[in-house]
């Protein structure tokens, strides 16, 4: 990951960890920023919908978060909402919590 997106993923994990349902408790382990991998979206788009549709990114808690190669984060408020949505998913498989929200 090039730098500005790891200063990117890095700002947008602590603005989520700010967020009340995610705020660690007292001795909880810091949660290490997600690998992100830029892919085609074609491959996004089989993994997740086994076929073409308009999904731009995924996140797998074993693998980290999937964004579409043609996003740019860094420049374009639009992609990184995409992305921190994910690093959201990345935070709820680390803290367990999903809101009432069954999983």
């Amino acid at each position: 990951m090039e730098d500005a997106m790891q200063a990117l993923v890095a700002t947008l994990l602590q603005l989520a960890l700010s967020q009340p349902q995610f705020v660690p408790a007292k001795g909880e382990a810091a949660i290490a920023p997600p690998v992100v991998q830029s892919v085609p979206q074609a491959e996004i788009a089989q993994t997740v919908c086994g076929r073409p549709c308009a999904v731009r990114a995924h996140y797998l808690p074993e693998k980290g978060i999937f964004l579409d190669a043609a996003l740019r984060p860094e420049e374009d408020i639009v992609a990184r909402s995409i992305l921190f949505h994910e690093i959201i998913h990345h935070v709820q498989h680390h803290t367990n919590r999903y809101g009432d929200q069954p999983i």
